[in-house]
């Protein structure tokens, strides 16, 4: 159906506007027209869009010089920063970034991300990485360990902080969670958990 969609040439009157809007010279110009007046235009460049997002993360799931997900081992553990999958994200799929700013309601660039929102997008990034590739688990490990080593509960993991994620009850996740995790960032911490239960 896409490729029938694609193959409808274009009209007159849309090459008009389209000549029209490249004899401004502007590309923000071209831009709008094309999203406004082009559908056909419009669709393949998404398309063309959402396979180099495709083909960039397929680069990344390999074993060697691939995504930092893979890497699991203890060293990589215990030297674990977020910086790592951020800067990942970033030259490989920078739109995305852009993608998840406009859904989050900032109008900021990828560089001023603030970082509060930089962790919650790696998250989703890796979640979504190990589910395209299961071996990019390197969050999902260190999740488990965290909660299993440390002395999580299930009692407390699955009726206190999972609610807490949603209804932003810090106060109540303080209150119930065991003394390792008194000092973590509640938010956070949930988000340590949805990530778990997606996995």
């Amino acid at each position: 159906m896409a490729e029938v969609f694609l193959a409808i040439p274009l009209t007159s009157q849309e090459i008009k506007a389209v000549e029209r809007s490249t004899g401004t010279k502007e590309p923000t110009v071209v831009a709008h027209v094309i999203n406004a007046t082009v559908p056909t235009v419009l669709y393949g460049i998404k398309r063309d869009n959402v396979k180099s997002i495709s083909d960039a993360c397929s680069v990344l799931c390999r074993r060697s010089g691939g995504s930092v997900l893979y890497d699991k081992n203890f060293k990589d553990m215990s030297e674990f920063n977020f910086d790592k999958i951020w800067t990942e994200m970033v030259q490989s799929v920078p739109f995305v970034v852009d993608v998840l700013n406009a859904i989050s309601g900032l109008t900021c660039d990828i560089d001023d991300t603030p970082q509060c929102m930089q962790v919650k997008y790696c998250f989703v990034y890796s979640i979504l990485m190990n589910n395209r590739w299961h071996e990019l688990s390197l969050l999902q490990r260190m999740n488990t360990v965290l909660m299993i080593r440390g002395g999580g509960h299930k009692q407390v993991i699955f009726s206190i902080v999972v609610p807490a994620y949603f209804n932003y009850v810090a106060v109540l996740v303080e209150k119930q969670l065991t003394q390792r995790y008194k000092n973590f960032d509640p938010i956070i911490l949930c988000t340590v958990v949805a990530t778990i239960m997606v996995s």
